[in-house]
Formats: structure tokens, sequence, C-alpha cells
């Protein structure tokens, strides 16, 4: 602003020099192929989860390039079009310097997801509100079933992505049913993305996905982060945990004889080799036929709710089979790679400063798979 002082006389020479908002250029493209995606959206958004509520959207031309002018400060940016999984946000802080460079890869959000006709149950974040409250959770497939809410489940977007928010202090997960007959069975295995939070609870056992109370259990401890299995009651915890807040994929794949072995974003944490039948889910295995014995749960067991899981939980697949495991090829890692596609993203950290080199990147590290005690993470 220019303050002056009006009189009854004219004033001139009221002159402003004005400086064009800086710009942020990039380009997007397929992940798949690295070809160009026209027509793809921009979001530039003051808050985090840009798509939500841009306050700039550019258009990426034929060669798959866009650029926005915005105003300084700190930008939170994305991208998305339908078809693919939204990117997970880039955050800019913007001093007046353009900054270039600022690409999304984005994958396509078509599933590739093996034997389905084996599946017990599924359930994926696609079906959830936007935001607030998940309300009952439609199952994927088989369709036409809902996973009943308990406790108070809500959405949270992480990397672009919906996951359900469960609470230990709510109670929060899903009954995916109540059974009193048996489930033939060849088998199983357990698919689930979860992020575990650690509030320092220290129960026996703790519930991602819980079937018939002990029957066959996966879960992770709230309070170390260590994965356990329950199969026929008996416990096993792996010896590494999952870093405090890390998406994880967990993968339990449980043979006929009872032997199995347990993965987190592809890296075998565990591998039981003692056996214990798993061809038939019984709620009457271990003399119980109602109460705990008759549930399949999401989130924690049923009806008291003290194995909840604390952090996200995302897409769910419950197979009556033991999937195979063959190097590249095998239906355990055609399952993992969807499921990586959609919740284990890249993000960077971009800050422009004015200088000799007119502006500086700071990237995170790319997503790379390492173990530090065992455990894969970013």
């Amino acid at each position: 602003d220019q303050v002056k002082v009006v009189t009854t006389l004219p004033i001139t020479g009221v002159n402003f020099a004005l400086v064009a908002n800086a710009r942020v250029t990039g380009n997007v493209t397929k992940r798949s192929d690295g070809t160009a995606m026209a027509g793809a959206s921009v979001y530039f958004s003051r808050t985090s989860n840009a798509s939500g509520s841009p306050a700039f959207t550019a258009t990426t031309d034929a060669s798959g390039n866009y650029t926005q002018a915005v105003q300084n400060g700190i930008w939170y940016v994305c991208a998305g079009k339908t078809g693919f999984y939204t990117s997970a946000d880039k955050t800019i802080t913007m001093t007046g310097v353009d900054v270039a460079n600022i690409n999304f890869a984005l994958a396509a959000n078509t599933r590739n997801i093996p034997r389905t006709a084996d599946l017990l149950f599924s359930a994926i974040t696609e079906s959830l509100p936007a935001s607030g409250a998940t309300g009952n959770w439609a199952t994927y497939m088989p369709s036409g079933q809902t996973l009943t809410a308990m406790g108070s489940p809500t959405v949270e977007i992480v990397n672009g992505q919906k996951l359900e928010k469960n609470l230990y202090a709510d109670g929060d997960g899903f009954l995916q049913g109540a059974y009193t007959a048996p489930i033939t069975i060849n088998g199983a295995t357990i698919v689930v993305a979860v992020k575990p939070l650690r509030n320092g609870i220290s129960t026996s056992w703790i519930s991602c996905v819980d079937i018939f109370y002990n029957r066959l259990v996966i879960g992770v401890r709230n309070n170390t982060g260590q994965v356990l299995v329950k199969r026929n009651d008996v416990q096993n915890e792996s010896a590494t945990a999952i870093p405090d807040g890390q998406i994880t994929i967990l993968t339990l794949i449980v043979q006929p004889d009872g032997t199995y072995k347990v993965w987190a974003n592809g890296v075998l944490i565990m591998n039981i080799t003692s056996t214990s039948a798993m061809i038939l889910l019984d709620p009457k295995w271990n003399g119980g036929a109602t109460g705990f014995w008759s549930y399949i749960n999401v989130g924690r067991n049923n009806p008291d709710g003290w194995t909840t899981f604390n952090g996200n939980i995302g897409d769910v697949f419950v197979y009556k089979v033991a999937l195979t495991d063959v190097p590249v090829t095998g239906e355990r890692q055609q399952l993992e790679a969807d499921l990586t596609a959609k919740f284990l993203t890249t993000d960077w950290i971009i800050t422009a400063s004015a200088g000799a080199n007119a502006c500086e990147s700071r990237r995170k590290p790319d997503i790379h798979y390492h173990t530090e005690r065992g455990i894969p993470h970013r």
C-alpha cells in the first residue's frame, strides 16, 4: 500500500511496479511406461491433501506439461486423472522464483486381483466416503456384503489415498459376519495394508483381521510394532517391528497343514514350520459356538474390542486358499504389487529461494525396499 493524503489538489505519480507471480511447471506421466498424460489435473492448495480443496487446478497439455502461477508461501501440490490413483502431495515453498520439474507419475487404478473366486471377502477404500465417519464398509469381492462399523472409525487421507482411521481408545473396527457353520478352506491368505501408530498399550494380542477370536489372526502390536499371528490359539511374533507410522502391506499365507509365512512390503519376516491343520474355519473349533468364537472382524475382535489395532487400515483381502508364492509371477507378488501401486508413493519437499543458482531442491528419497532390522521402509 501507498498512503496519500488527498486535499483539493490533484495527486500524480502514484505508481506501482508489479512483479509477476512465480510459476510452477512440470509434467505428468504414466507410471507404467512413462508416456505423457494429457488432460491430467494438477492441484494446488494451501493445506495438505491438495485435491480435496484446491485453490488452483492446472491441466496438462498433449505433452503432459503444465504451468501454474502461484503466490509466495507454502503450497501442497498433487496430480490425478480419471482411471489413475491421485498422487501424494509434494510440498513447495515459493519465494518469487520459478520452480520447475515438479513431476508426477500416476499409477492406473485398474485392480489386478488374483483368485477372486476364492475370496472369503475383501474391502477396498475406494468405497469409503471422502472424509468423516466411514459408516459401514461395503465389500469389494464378493460384492453385496457389508462390514458393519464398530466404535467410530473415520476416513483419513494418507499419500493421496483414503484409509480407515482405527483408534484403540474408541474400539474401532468392523464386523464382517457371525457364523455358526464351518467354512471349508484349503489353507488361507490374509493381505492387508496397515499404518500402525504407537500408543503404548500392551495387550496380549492386537487384531487387524480376526477370524473366530483366535482361530486365525494377524495383527500389529500397538506398543512395539511387532507383527503377530494366532493360528489355532498358538501365537508367534516377528522378531522385528514395523516402524511407527510406516504404511506396510502385510501378507499372511497359511498352508493346509498350518505352516505359514508372513511378508511385510515383500520382505519375509516370519516363517513358522510347525503344523496345525488349516482346512476348516469352524466357529466351534475350540468348543465355542456363539459370542467370541463366531465373529470375523477387521480392526479388532468382537464383542469387547480389547484387541483393537491403533492406526490406519487400507485394503483388506481374505482368501479361502493359500496363494502361490513364486518369484515375480506368484499370486502373492501380484496382489502385493497392486496394493503397493496404490498405497506406497514418493513425496518431495521443494524450497525455492533467490540466489546464485536461483533455487534449490531438497528431495526425499524415492521408495526403495531395503531392511533395517529386517523391516522394509522408504
